[in-house]
């Protein structure tokens, strides 16, 4: 492994820093959504090894893409 050298972090997100991927995963350029509900962003955790309070074993967060909510 080479750790020599001048490390470049042009077009890396600090997200992606941190978590140590090695491609930004933007273009660079970002849009503000203008409508509510326009475009809706959904994440699926599958199968948790920790079960919830009430049982379930699955995550799901729902993002409005204009208000983030």
């Amino acid at each position: 492994m080479n750790t020599h050298g001048k490390m470049v972090l042009e077009g890396i997100c600090k997200d992606c820093i941190f978590g140590k991927y090695t491609l930004s995963p933007h273009n660079g350029t970002t849009v503000k959504e203008k409508e509510v509900l326009k475009h809706v962003h959904i994440s699926l955790w599958e199968l948790a090894q920790l079960q919830s309070a009430e049982g379930a074993h699955y995550f799901i967060a729902i993002t409005d893409g204009f208000s983030l909510y």
